[in-house]
């Protein structure tokens, strides 16, 4: 037994769980986010803006620039993060670290992957792409 093993059997519990809860949990996450996000712009815009207007216009303006830079980074990131496909084992190819074999699509399995009952496939590295899957099919 090497850790690779060990770490593949101490893991199955939480792949069960995400497996069978990430349908609905991601939606809610990705909303909670999109949510929060909203509500700090807001309450920036509402409250934050008028006051620090009346006591330092140019710090002000700097401290707008710099937040808008930001909300940009987090909108552009999340976007990305949404976008960007989280990779699957080479198929075909003898993969010599394989630890054991994917229960559903019969396939030997790298460390860290496990398969994704929302997408049907096996997911490199734990990526837990399919919280903001929603997402990619909205777009």
């Amino acid at each position: 037994m090497n850790s690779s093993y060990a770490s593949e059997v101490l893991m199955e519990p939480m792949v069960w769980i995400v497996d069978h809860f990430s349908k609905a949990l991601g939606p809610i996450l990705v909303g909670g986010v999109i949510t929060l996000t909203s509500s700090v712009v807001a309450i920036v815009y509402i409250i934050g803006l008028p006051y620090y207007w009346n006591k330092s216009p140019v710090l002000t303006s700097f401290l707008m620039v710099l937040g808008h830079w930001l909300l940009i980074n987090v909108a552009f990131h999340f976007y990305m993060a949404a976008r960007t496909d989280p990779g699957t084992p080479p198929k075909g190819i003898l993969i010599s670290e394989a630890v054991s074999v994917c229960k559903k699509c019969i396939a030997p399995k790298p460390p860290r992957t496990h398969h994704c009952s929302v997408c049907n496939r096996c997911i490199l590295k734990m990526d837990h792409h399919c919280r903001i899957l929603f997402f990619k099919h909205s777009i």
